[in-house]
């Protein structure tokens, strides 16, 4: 097993008799290489995700653990609530590894986070791979190692489009009412337009206007400019934008994908938008475009409610369940004083806001 400190994401000059999982925790290339070529890949295992977390009060730190099968590992987010000696792990969609996760493959992971945790000091760590695990064996082999089941901070289920099919036959599987959506968006004059960052601060308004119309605070615009522009020098984040014939912007989409797999992370529409069926002719031109840039699939990211799952499942995609998140739990009455300390900020943060959306640890 190896681990890194906090932030060791840097390059590093390693001796040609370094191992693998030494490489991989100490080189970000290599790990990044890892990452899209795992069986579950997820551009939130990627060094530039945790570099874009930094400023919301994130370290990070890498460990890799051997299995029989090749090395398993995961890049965890730690978070330190103040003055609470321990701190909060989190590797998101992670861990991951060259073949789908199981019994050998979480016993060494479990052993490589146990011993990494110390050196830490984390009181409990909390995974959610991106597995789907019908027959329960993924679970079973969790417990066995002692994991439990947790809260979930990403989406626990999605749509998954199949990109490598002809765009016909894409087009074909998107129902009928979505299909005729995009075309009357496109008769009322409606384009599609790439931005970089600089039109951040136009995707920050629109995106916060969806935002409000649910109740939730949106993120300030500095954190999704820090997230655009850890992705978009690789040319693996976009922005794209649904505007009218006078060029105004009606709606937006931000994908961030890594190896064979893009998400639509981020998305916002303005009433006019909402009026001229902007999103539908987004959404199209986001399969389009994604599948020309050689991606293999497009995750629709999360089912938060029925109406939402319903206007994601007419794109043709397959639903799919994850695992879930699971804890291990390290230090109990270290976890008990983290999470008090982490809930009475929340409290504190929303009475400074006038919301009352309940906090958490999220990350994404």
């Amino acid at each position: 097993m190896q681990a890194t400190e906090p932030e060791a994401d840097r390059p590093a000059t390693l001796p040609a008799e370094a191992g693998v999982s030494e490489r991989l925790t100490r080189d970000p290339e290599a790990w990044n290489a890892f990452v899209a070529d795992a069986a579950a890949p997820s551009f939130m295992q990627t060094t530039m995700w945790a570099a874009s977390k930094r400023s919301n009060g994130w370290t990070s730190s890498r460990v890799v653990a051997d299995s029989p099968a090749g090395p398993v590992g995961g890049q965890l987010l730690i978070r330190r609530a103040p003055f609470i000696p321990s701190a909060f792990g989190y590797a998101p969609r992670g861990p991951i590894a060259g073949r789908p996760l199981d019994d050998d493959a979480i016993r060494a992971f479990t052993a490589g986070v146990r011993a990494a945790g110390a050196s830490l000091g984390l009181s409990h760590i909390r995974i959610d791979p991106a597995h789907e695990d019908p027959d329960g064996a993924l679970r079973k082999a969790l417990r066995r190692s002692g994991w439990v089941p947790a809260a979930d901070i990403q989406p626990p289920a999605t749509f998954v489009v199949d990109l490598e099919r002809p765009e016909e036959e894409i087009w074909q599987g998107v129902h009928p009412k979505w299909r005729k959506s995009v075309r009357r968006a496109e008769r009322d004059g409606l384009t599609v337009a790439s931005g970089g960052v600089e039109r951040i601060g136009y995707f920050h308004r629109i995106h916060g206007l969806s935002m409000d119309r649910v109740g939730l605070h949106p993120r300030t615009e500095g954190s999704y400019r820090e997230l655009f522009e850890a992705f978009a020098p690789t040319n693996h984040a976009r922005l794209l934008f649904a505007e009218t014939s006078a060029g105004v912007a009606a709606a937006t989409l931000m994908l961030v994908g890594w190896g064979p797999q893009v998400v639509t992370l981020y998305s916002g529409m303005t009433e006019d938008g909402r009026r001229l069926r902007a999103n539908y002719l987004l959404r199209w031109h986001a399969l389009r475009l994604s599948r020309e840039a050689g991606y293999r699939s497009l995750d629709l990211w999360g089912l938060p409610n029925a109406r939402i799952e319903e206007w994601k499942s007419g794109w043709g995609g397959r639903r799919v369940e994850w695992v879930g998140a699971w804890d291990l739990v390290l230090n109990p009455v270290g976890r008990l004083f983290f999470e008090g300390g982490l809930a009475l900020r929340g409290r504190l943060a929303r009475l400074r806001n006038g919301r009352s959306t309940p906090g958490s640890t999220e990350s994404g």
